[in-house]
């Protein structure tokens, strides 16, 4: 016997509707802002270290 998911595709919001929730909090923009600037740090830190790495 097999289950079919449980998630309801009608009130999929996807990543807007994920991150909405935290923009709404006292720092949420803030939070935001921080989660933002760590992944560009975490792009140039990985394309510096895939330019320059030694295999």
């Amino acid at each position: 016997m097999t289950r079919r998911s449980a998630a309801n595709t009608q009130k999929a919001t996807g990543l807007d509707g994920a991150l909405e929730p935290l923009r709404t909090l006292h720092f949420g923009t803030i939070i935001l802002t921080a989660i933002g600037a760590a992944l560009i740090a975490y792009g140039l830190y990985s394309f510096v270290r895939a330019r320059h790495g030694r295999l």
